[in-house]
This record gives structure tokens, sequence and C-alpha cells, in this order.
């Protein structure tokens, strides 16, 4: 029971505050537009003040257009401006006659040509010598620069992964020219030919000559 008039007390004192409040802010509403109304019957008074001056300023501006002279139509004359030169024939003078041309400057002397049986030029520069060409039967020509060795087509085992020029001479002259039949060599021939391909091949394991097949078989 104490605490249930603890709860209404509580209550009570806050709906109190709270009408304060509204109370408090119904006054500041009120002076709000008390202020507004005031500003705005200013506004108005100006406003119809304006539009006083402005009809006034209408009037004046009427009886200023009624009282102006209207304008001439007729367009003013130019003046005659400046008068044109007279220009008479005989004010022309006469052409002068041509004045004769001078001999002008005398002609360079142009020696005569010697005639035939004459003395002759001089020798003038020396020809270049040119080296006889060698007659028949005579020395021949050295024998240049050698010519190129044709091409010889890469061995289809070159393909293969590790195998070389020389490896694959071995493997040919072996019967194998494949990557296909590489790949098809027991171990015990394998082994043989690589015996012949040097020192580094010739105790290739099983497992080496598998990595050969492999590459073989991939290289087909």
């Amino acid at each position: 029971m104490a605490n249930l008039k603890k709860e209404v007390m509580s209550l009570i004192s806050r709906f109190d505050a709270a009408q304060e409040a509204f109370s408090a802010n119904s006054a500041e509403l009120k002076e709000m537009r008390k202020k507004h109304k005031k500003e705005l019957k200013k506004a108005n008074a100006e406003a119809k003040a304006a539009r006083i001056e402005v009809e006034a300023l209408k009037a004046e501006l009427a009886i200023l257009r009624a009282g102006a002279p209207a304008k001439k139509a007729t367009k003013a004359k130019r003046s005659p401006g400046r008068p044109k030169k007279a220009t008479t024939a005989a004010a022309k003078p006469a052409a002068k006659p041509a004045a004769k041309r001078g001999p002008g400057r005398p002609k360079k002397a142009t020696t005569a040509k010697p005639a035939a049986g004459g003395a002759k030029k001089g020798p003038g520069r020396p020809k270049k010598a040119t080296t006889a060409k060698p007659a028949a039967g005579g020395a021949k020509k050295g024998p240049g620069r050698p010519r190129k060795t044709p091409a010889v087509p890469a061995s289809p085992l070159v393909a293969i992964a590790g195998v070389g020029p020389a490896m694959a001479k071995q493997f040919e002259a072996a019967g194998v020219k494949t990557p296909a039949a590489m790949a098809k060599l027991s171990n015990v021939k394998m082994a043989a030919i690589l015996a012949k391909c040097g020192p580094r091949y010739r105790n290739a394991d099983s497992a080496k000559m598998q990595t050969y097949r492999d590459a073989a078989t991939a290289a087909k």
C-alpha cells in the first residue's frame, strides 16, 4: 500500500510539471503570435504606401507624355559634303616623247674558234687508269668465298626434352627415328644406345630411361 501511494504521488508530481511546462509554452506562443501580428500589420502598411507611390508615379508619367511635343516626321537633310574635284581633259599634260636608250654596255669580246689543223687544247686532266680485262685463257680469278653448306633438316628426336643433336644421331643410327619409337624402347636397348652418347650417359638407371620415355610420349 505504501508503494502504491508513492507511485501515485510521483505521477501527480509529473503531471503538475508537465502542466506547468505546457502553460509556459502556451505563454511563449501567445507572445510570438502578438509579435508576428505586429510585424504583419507593419508590412501591410508599407506595401499599401508603396502601391500609392506607384500610382502617383504612373499618373505623373501620363501627364508628361501628354505634354511632350510630337516628333517631326520629315528627316533632316544631310549636308552637301565636300565638293567634287573638277576634272578637265585639258588639265592632263601631253604625253612626253619616248627618250632613246643609250648604247648600253659593250659586248664581251668572243675569241674565235681555231681553224681546222690549228693549235690544239691542252691535255687537261689525266684519265683514270682502268685495269684491262684478262684475255681468254689468262689467269683465272681466285676461289672467292666458300659456298654455304646446305642446311640439314633437324631430327624429330630433338623435340624430346633432354635430347640433343648428337644423342639424336646415335638413336637414328640404331634405327630409332621417331619419338614414338623411342617411347617403346626397352631398358636394355636404350642403355646400349646411351652408352655410345658419352661417359655421362653410360650408367643411366631405369628412372633416367623412364624419364626419356615420358618425354618422348609427350613429344608425339
